[in-house]
């Protein structure tokens, strides 16, 4: 053991260590030294041109960013242009459009309600001919209510459309008249539905003269074509579709009135009227009518005015007196806006608190309605689709309501229509016969075989 011991000591003894060479030799700790700042400036400058091309790259990507955002913003731009430019060609090839109102009732503030003292007239230009003056005072005249029964609007706007076609339309070169007849009639459409939302047999008129226009004129047809066929449907449509309807239906409804009944019907209509005439003048039944009417149209009126010219003996009420007036009455007739699918009857607000009032006193409850006006559609409410009209029609002139607008807490609601379900109804009178409220998908498939 001593002698191992004894020889690493001496073999540690014989080998100097680094520092002991550095201190006899200070040119090569000087040397070393240089080397390794060498190295570590080497490793520094590496360290700097990373960074610096690190630097270059950011600052690349950040112009290149700022670029990309750039050109966003220029795209969003053009996008908004455009936008504009296509909301400003859509209001000029619509018309004007009245805004919406500012105080409605909350339970009905997902319909569209109009701010009815804007006047539509004041932003037209009669320079630019957008819409005819046909229509604007067919228009003004639904405003107002001087038409205002739903078969006579009807008649009145397909008889504009046919009158406009036949003055104005001209086929724009290198287009063919199935593709501009449409767009010529929508701007006189449009101002008709902002004068005086379309009731149902309107957009059905409407919508099978388009879908005659896309479908059965020929591609190559002249502007004298175009306006003939425009002219065709019209007549043929107001002559199957409503008036040999009514004779039809006024036919099948006369088999219910018997000698000494009496009759209620309510407010005014061009089909009612045709069908109590029928049966006073061709039938010859002795009858007598009860007229109800409501607030704020009171067209009962003018269907009491041209009863009494026929000589038909007649009373006539309030819907307020409603209970006592009904029970005299042995049918109740009522006019349609639409039948749905469902069996359920939109009509003016009012029928449905006649056919319950009817059903009460165990009347039978007689809905007349053409074809055209049935509907694939089931309603089930008044909530979901309706017509709100003018809330300032319902303010007399000497009300205290007068100011109503200055009072934040008083909402009005003008409602136009309601729904009578299926229940209350006895018959529907239809061009093919008298069937029930069930059967409307029945008569619905009928008219469209028929065409």
């Amino acid at each position: 053991t001593t002698t191992a011991t004894t020889t690493t000591m001496t073999s540690t003894a014989s080998t100097p260590s680094v520092l002991e060479s550095f201190a006899t030799s200070p040119s090569a700790l000087m040397a070393e030294t240089a080397n390794l700042s060498k190295k570590q400036q080497k490793k520094l400058q590496k360290q700097k041109q990373k960074q610096q091309q690190g630097k270059k790259q950011q600052q690349k990507q950040k112009q290149q960013q700022k670029q990309q955002q750039h050109g966003k913003k220029q795209k969003g731009k053009q996008q908004q242009q455009q936008g504009k430019k296509g909301k400003n060609e859509k209001k000029s090839s619509k018309g004007p459009q009245r805004p919406e109102a500012l105080r409605r009732v909350d339970l009905f503030s997902h319909l569209k309600q109009s701010d009815h003292s804007v006047s539509l007239t004041s932003e037209l230009s009669f320079s630019q001919k957008l819409i005819p003056e046909v229509a604007i005072k067919l228009g003004l005249q639904m405003a107002e209510g001087k038409i205002s029964e739903s078969t006579e609007r009807c008649i009145s706007m397909l008889l504009v459309l046919k009158d406009i076609t036949a003055r104005l339309y001209v086929t724009p070169e290198g287009q063919s008249a199935r593709h501009a007849l449409i767009p010529f009639i929508n701007p006189s459409v449009d101002f008709l539905h902002q004068c005086r939302p379309m009731c149902f047999s309107m957009r059905q008129a409407v919508k099978k003269l388009k879908q005659a226009i896309s479908e059965e004129l020929p591609n190559e047809c002249t502007t004298e074509k175009a306006k003939k066929f425009v002219g065709d449907f019209v007549d043929t449509f107001i002559e199957n579709r409503i008036r040999r309807s009514q004779i039809s239906i006024a036919k099948h409804s006369s088999q219910k009135i018997k000698d000494g009944d009496v009759v209620l019907v309510f407010g005014a209509s061009t089909l009612i009227l045709n069908v109590l005439k029928y049966v006073h003048s061709t039938a010859n039944v002795n009858f007598r009518v009860i007229v109800i009417d409501s607030r704020p149209s009171f067209t009962g009126r003018q269907q009491l005015k041209h009863l009494a010219e026929m000589g038909i003996n007649c009373k006539y009420s309030l819907i307020s007196g409603l209970s006592y007036a009904i029970r005299e009455a042995t049918k109740v007739l009522l006019s349609a806006s639409s039948m749905l699918s469902n069996g359920n009857v939109v009509g003016r607000a009012g029928t449905s608190m006649i056919a319950m009032m009817a059903r009460h006193h165990f009347i039978p409850v007689i809905v007349c309605c053409e074809a055209y006006k049935f509907s694939d559609v089931a309603i089930a409410d008044s909530f979901s689709e309706n017509e709100l009209g003018d809330p300032q029609e319902l303010v007399v002139a000497d009300s205290p309501l007068k100011e109503w607008m200055d009072i934040k807490d008083i909402k009005l609601l003008n409602l136009g229509r309601d729904v009578t379900p299926a229940k209350y109804i006895d018959a529907v009178a239809t061009d093919f016969g008298l069937v029930p409220p069930t059967s409307s998908y029945a008569i619905l498939r009928k008219a469209e075989e028929s065409g």
